[in-house]
């Protein structure tokens, strides 16, 4: 058993950036509000929506007198009915509203433009903006140079606004870095980094690399959550806290003995597809030979689907082989991967809910919490990282070695989760003034 590891990192001394944390005026009621507005979460990737019921959930626990806000444009526009089933509001968010926010020459120009949103949805947006007690970011991965550019920006105008309007900000547990932007992008950005960073309150940083990432913009504010993700320290939602209704669907039946195959766009586009196609059909061959059935589906609905199915076409509908184009909830999920003998997973929260059930994962995957996560419950060995290249006769060399070891890396996952029981999340929620 090997217990989790203290960081270990050095940064460099930095000339301290102080920012005036003196509200705007526009913000008199912030500090005292009653809502509580939560950014980078999402409803379609079931790993941030994890993240978001353990948020909402734990919250509701502290500040059940709070209202609670989403702001998510792509949730926005979700049918109303099924926004409704929620206990929190969903509201959009989107560069035109932010426009809005942050530039009085955008709101003097809206009439040029299209009418998008009612102005007195605008005005109501503000109102939660100036009564606001905090704002939460739950973004998994996204201040990086990973994605494009434009993904970078956006997040830091969250904190732009929240600095704006004086309202207190929190960046919860999540990845970081690298910042190997273009010289251009990084004389554009990295001034606002230092700027906008040292304005929250807390930032939890999920890795040591994205410790030391955002260290060298900001260190007063910065806090490790070693090597933990929120929802793999979640003990349980209390679905009332989420819900307005807590009936619940019973996951597909899978039948023994199973392996579950979890593939992930940003894989495909970071590494030679055709390449990655071929292995999963040889993959799926060598576990239909050793008398596995094979169910494969997306762990974050439409944005992984074509991935999924493309992966089933391209196995001419051999018989053991199956396609689950359902969406799950998050337990429905937990519950499925549970049925797994292990899985093949490219989504990092498909991992952290097979390890939370103590189930074994051969893991391809694309940014440094990969590594980080399989290193605190020994499972390295069975990592193939596509930043390195894509080998097919390694992956398929782990893929043996996973199937001749499965029930022994089960022990050492549940020994390992078991020395994580005594942690939560509580010194993040704690964490918060208000």
């Amino acid at each position: 058993m090997r217990l989790v590891k203290p960081f270990r990192f050095v940064i460099k001394k930095q000339k301290p950036v102080l920012i005036k944390k003196r509200p705007s005026q526009e913000s008199d009621a912030a500090q005292k509000g009653k809502n509580i507005l939560i950014v980078g979460g999402q409803l379609s990737n079931l790993g941030i929506r994890a993240l978001l019921f353990c948020t909402v959930d734990q919250l509701s626990r502290r500040f059940p007198d709070c209202e609670i806000t989403l702001l998510s444009y792509q949730d926005h526009l979700r049918p109303e009915e099924e926004k409704q089933a929620f206990r929190f509001t969903i509201l959009p968010w989107d560069l035109e509203i932010k426009a809005w926010l942050l530039n009085k020459a955008a709101r003097r120009l809206r009439h040029l433009r299209g009418r998008r949103y009612d102005p007195e949805f605008i005005v109501n947006l503000r109102s939660r903006l100036k009564d606001a007690a905090f704002i939460i970011d739950i973004s998994g991965f996204s201040l990086s140079s990973q994605w494009p550019f434009r993904v970078s920006l956006h997040y830091l105008s969250n904190i732009m606004i929240a600095r704006r309007f004086g309202v207190p900000f929190y960046i919860f547990p999540q990845s970081f870095g690298p910042f190997d932007f273009s010289r251009t992008q990084k004389m554009l950005i990295f001034p606002q980094m230092r700027r906008l960073l040292a304005y929250p309150e807390m930032i939890f940083a999920r890795e040591a690399s994205s410790l030391e990432a955002v260290g060298q913009f900001t260190q007063h504010n910065v806090f490790p959550h070693p090597h933990l993700d929120m929802v793999l320290l979640n003990k349980g939602y209390d679905l009332k806290n989420i819900y307005r209704s807590t009936d619940s669907r019973e996951p597909p039946h899978v039948e023994s003995p199973a392996v579950g195959i979890i593939p992930n766009l940003r894989v495909m586009e970071r590494t030679d597809s055709r390449e990655m196609y071929r292995i999963y059909q040889d993959m799926i061959d060598v576990l239909l030979q050793q008398g596995k059935r094979v169910y494969i589906f997306s762990h974050t609905g439409k944005i992984d689907s074509p991935t999924a199915k493309e992966i089933y076409h391209q196995t001419g509908g051999k018989p053991g082989v199956h396609l689950i184009e359902r969406e799950f909830d998050v337990v429905e999920m937990e519950a499925l991967i549970k049925g797994f003998e292990f899985i093949i997973s490219s989504r990092y929260h498909a991992v952290v809910h097979a390890y939370k059930n103590g189930v074994p994962a051969l893991v391809i995957g694309w940014a440094s919490k990969y590594p980080e996560l399989l290193e605190v419950f020994d499972q390295s060995q069975y990592l193939t990282d596509v930043r390195d290249g894509l080998e097919g006769r390694n992956i398929m060399a782990k893929l043996n070695s996973l199937l001749g070891n499965y029930r022994q890396e089960k022990q050492v996952i549940q020994t390992n989760m078991q020395a994580l029981a005594g942690m939560d999340n509580a010194a993040v929620f704690s964490a918060i003034k208000a």
